[in-house]
C-alpha cells in the first residue's frame, strides 16, 4: 500500500508543478524560484508515507528552504492545524517563523503538506492544492476511505430521474439543452 500510495504522492506532485508553473509564468514569484515540499500521510495516528522533493537548488546565497519545508511540517505535524492558524507563542524553540504548510484530515487519518521557498502565502497556497489533488487520488484510487456513500435509492440532480419530481412549470424551465 506504501508504494501504491507513493505513487499517487508523485502524480500530484505534478499536478500542484502545472498550478506552480502558470503562476511563475505571470511572474507571482519575482526572484524566488527553487522550493522544498515535504509530504506524509498518517492513518490510524501512524505515519504511513513520507515523501520530500526538491525543485531547484537554493545556491548559497539562498535559506535552507528544505530545513524550513522540514520545520513546518513539524509544526503542522503537532498542533494538527495549518502553520498560519498556529501562533508563535506555541511554537517551540527552534520552530520556523514561517507559514505554508496545511493539513487535510479524512476518515481514519491526514495529510501534511508543507512547501517553503516562495512567499508564505503561496507555499501555503501550493501545499494546499498538493494536499487537495493527493486526497482526490488517494480516495479514487480506493486507497483511503471516501467518506461519503450517496444513497442511490433516490434521484438527485446527477440524473434526469429528480425531474419527474417536479412540478410540470418547474421540470420544462429545469431541463437539460
Amino acid at each position: 500500500m506504501a508504494a501504491q500510495i507513493q505513487r499517487q504522492i508523485q502524480k500530484a506532485f505534478g499536478g500542484m508543478l502545472a498550478v506552480y508553473k502558470g503562476l511563475e509564468g505571470e511572474g507571482y514569484f519575482g526572484h524566488r524560484g527553487p522550493f522544498h515540499a515535504k509530504v506524509s500521510i498518517e492513518l490510524d495516528g501512524k505515519r504511513l508515507v513520507e515523501y520530500e522533493e526538491s525543485l531547484g537548488s537554493p545556491g548559497p546565497d539562498r535559506p535552507p528552504f528544505d530545513a524550513i519545508a522540514r520545520s513546518k511540517h513539524a509544526i503542522s505535524r503537532r498542533a494538527g492545524e495549518d502553520t498560519v492558524d498556529v501562533p508563535l507563542a506555541d511554537r517551540m524553540i527552534g520552530d520556523t517563523q514561517y507559514w505554508g504548510s496545511v493539513v487535510r484530515e479524512f476518515e481514519g487519518g491526514r495529510i501534511i503538506v508543507a512547501i517553503s521557498g516562495l512567499q508564505p502565502w503561496f507555499d501555503e497556497a501550493l501545499s494546499g492544492v498538493l494536499a487537495s489533488i493527493l486526497l482526490g487520488l488517494l480516495k479514487h484510487e480506493e486507497l483511503v476511505p471516501q467518506g461519503f456513500e450517496p444513497d442511490r435509492s433516490r434521484p438527485d440532480f446527477l440524473t434526469e430521474e429528480w425531474l419527474s419530481e417536479l412540478p410540470e412549470s418547474h421540470a420544462a424551465e429545469s431541463a437539460w439543452p
